[in-house]
């Protein structure tokens, strides 16, 4: 142990094998398409929010703090 660099002179972080599959950009962009919302799914949610998530809120406080930041 004493005949070991310590932390602050040497990369730990470099010892660990990364393996990573290369990835094309059509890949990615359809990994990354399939995660995020399209147009139509944002005005969905947007009018859920508007007219429907108020009535699911149980409590009191939550209803008004609903209210107020709608």
């Amino acid at each position: 142990m004493e005949n070991e660099d310590c932390y602050f002179y040497r990369n730990a972080m470099n010892k660990i094998v990364i393996h990573k599959k290369p990835e094309t950009a059509n890949r990615r962009a359809r990994n990354i398409s399939s995660i995020i919302l399209n147009k139509e799914e944002i005005f969905e949610f947007l009018k859920f929010i508007k007219n429907d998530y108020g009535n699911l809120l149980d409590s009191p406080l939550a209803q008004r703090r609903y209210e107020r930041d709608k």
